[in-house]
């Protein structure tokens, strides 16, 4: 009897440990696969954080606009281009334009210009001008005279030719209505030259009015937007300043007196390069 009672508890103490083993077991195979999910949901939480930032960058590096190249990363998403897009050195320019006086208050001189120009660098060349311009009096000229006022003193350009240097130290880009990117050049000029003076009449008939050829000294500054390596638009806007001897001849006397005149041009025309550029 004593050992059928101790063969009892022993089976029921069996099943008690094997029925805890079961439930701790249960219970820890519970908490590993409970382990396993939160570490999937970490990383599928993680991927979509990714995602999202990806499509955000995505969005914001969308480029619709020259505008929008400010959002670009720097070295990633754009090609910096250092060198100039109409190389010069080494080359010829030829440029034909018209242009016009904007400052003379006694005659509208409307004209042509040629120029040929070599560059020894980027920034450096030497230009040949010659320009031809067609004068006529303004209203208040003819009224003056008409007057019996003299303008005999005011001296224009009827052509000029001369040498300058040119120095061109800043080169850039711009946009054009967001649609295309124009590189361009702002240059200064410094001359000697001649001018061809046009002298206002007289409004007296016995008096003869001469003006000799004066040296002219030229400053100016313009720019150069490229069209092609090649081919290029140009405006040019300059100063020539004169100083003249003008001798007025009245009952065989004459008399000679000095001027400075300071006569304001622009010009827009083209210039084209040559030779073909070998470097770039």
């Amino acid at each position: 009897m004593g050992n059928y009672m101790k063969q009892i508890i022993f089976v029921i103490l069996l099943s008690f440990s094997a029925t805890a083993f079961a439930q701790q077991s249960d219970s820890s195979i519970d908490d590993i696969e409970g382990l396993f999910q939160e570490e999937e949901e970490q990383v599928v939480r993680r991927d979509e954080k990714e995602v999202k930032k990806i499509e955000t960058k995505a969005e914001e590096k969308k480029i619709e606009e020259i505008s929008d190249l400010k959002r670009l990363e720097t070295f990633s998403n754009i090609a910096v281009i250092q060198k100039r897009f109409l190389p010069k050195t080494g080359r010829f320019e030829f440029n034909v334009s018209g242009g016009t006086n904007l400052n003379d208050a006694f005659f509208v001189g409307n004209g042509v210009g040629a120029r040929l120009g070599y560059y020894f660098r980027e920034k450096w060349g030497i230009e040949a001008v010659y320009s031809i311009i067609q004068n006529k009096n303004r209203d208040v000229t003819n009224e003056l005279l008409t007057r019996g006022v003299n303008t005999e003193g005011s001296v224009s350009t009827d052509g000029y030719y001369g040498l300058d240097l040119k120095w061109t130290p800043i080169f850039g880009k711009f946009a054009y209505f967001n649609e295309k990117i124009i590189p361009f050049d702002l240059y200064f000029t410094f001359g000697l030259g001649i001018t061809d003076p046009r002298i206002a009449k007289s409004s007296l008939s016995n008096r003869q009015v001469d003006v000799t050829s004066p040296y002219t000294i030229k400053i100016g500054t313009g720019q150069i937007f490229a069209l092609t390596k090649w081919m290029a638009f140009r405006w040019d806007l300059s100063m020539h300043m004169i100083s003249a001897e003008t001798t007025v001849l009245e009952n065989n006397v004459s008399s000679t007196s000095s001027s400075f005149n300071n006569n304001l041009f622009l010009n827009v025309g083209l210039s084209f390069f040559f030779p073909e550029a070998s470097y770039r």
